[in-house]
């Protein structure tokens, strides 16, 4: 079936808050970009969602689509001009112009997610919204969002494309569903995704994101926070301090960035670790296949002020 699209041939729309990925160099294939800048194709009509313009997406952890955490860099943009959206896809767009705003960080991309589900939740009759504490919020259906926002509120989304977000202190976000994204922003809160395609983030210290769908990505930004990539082709991304990242399946990345983090890769993956001196100067990066530099399947390491990766336990 030929997908369906939303077209656009408008001034600059101030609601519109977009999020573009990028390599570390800050370039999207091939192009090279600059925050700060304004970028336009010309007065090119946008013939369909990413021919013709710049793209980028709506939904925060769509970003996770085309750029894994860990290996990229995220920021807040701004489209205008001619603009097109793919309504059967995710939250992509493109347009004639695009404004590269300002860089974000995970964590920060992590919390505007789950202010965007809650406000889809309660924008749209397809959604459930939870505010008090303990409470809960379950969306089934295409596309449904739920968001849970007071302490130890859960959230869960079952259906394809729908997004689960808890914003409160130990609560917990679950997407089942295939693009099923879950967030999670508060202290000791959990983001599970089962879905392929799903992504999961917790941005608050000491969280838990897991991923467990195929190219499923999982990311903690917080101090003491797990992500654990189950599926193949997914990464698994921890930014914090004393973070431990696990990827499980084929084609899959563990990356730690944070001072004493920890990663463990199985079989066809590999892992990604940074190391710093006394003074909390980064002094090392290293990646390493399983099965090369003395990396093993299924192990823990950590990497040295030396630049080598030591096996602790798990």
């Amino acid at each position: 079936m030929a997908k369906t699209k939303k077209k656009f041939a408008t001034e600059p729309k101030s609601a519109v808050t977009a999020y573009k990925g990028f390599n570390k160099d800050l370039t999207c294939r091939g192009f090279q970009y600059e925050v700060g800048k304004t970028y336009d194709n010309g007065g090119k009509t946008v013939v369909r969602c990413g021919e013709g313009g710049f793209h980028w997406v709506e939904m925060p952890l769509d970003a996770f689509n085309y750029y894994a955490p860990g290996t990229s860099r995220f920021a807040e943009v701004t489209p205008a001009g001619d603009i097109a959206c793919e309504d059967d896809s995710d939250t992509k767009g493109a347009s004639g112009v695009l404004t590269i705003k300002v860089e974000i960080s995970i964590g920060e991309l992590t919390r505007r997610a789950v202010a965007w589900v809650a406000e889809k939740a309660k924008s749209q009759g397809n959604g459930q919204f939870a505010a008090g504490t303990r409470g809960h919020a379950s969306a089934a259906g295409y596309r449904g969002h739920a968001s849970a926002a007071g302490t130890g509120g859960h959230a869960s989304a079952a259906g394809t494309g729908g997004h689960a977000s808890a914003a409160g202190d130990y609560g917990h976000a679950s997407a089942a569903g295939t693009r099923g994204h879950a967030s999670a922003a508060g202290y000791r809160g959990h983001a599970s995704a089962a879905g392929t395609g799903g992504h999961a983030s917790a941005a608050g210290d000491y969280g838990h994101a897991s991923a467990a769908g195929t190219r499923g990505h999982a990311s903690a930004a917080g101090t003491g926070g797990h992500a654990s990539a189950a599926g193949t082709g997914g990464h698994a991304s921890a930014a914090g301090d004393y973070g431990h990242a696990s990827a499980a399946g084929k084609n899959s990345i563990a990356h730690a960035a944070g001072v004493a983090s920890t990663a463990t890769a199985r079989e066809g993956g590999a892992i990604s670790l940074a190391a710093y001196d006394d003074d909390y100067n980064l002094v090392a990066v290293r990646s390493s296949l399983v099965g090369q530099n003395g990396v093993e399947a299924g192990k823990t390491y950590r990497l040295t002020v030396g630049g080598e990766f030591e096996e602790v336990a798990a």
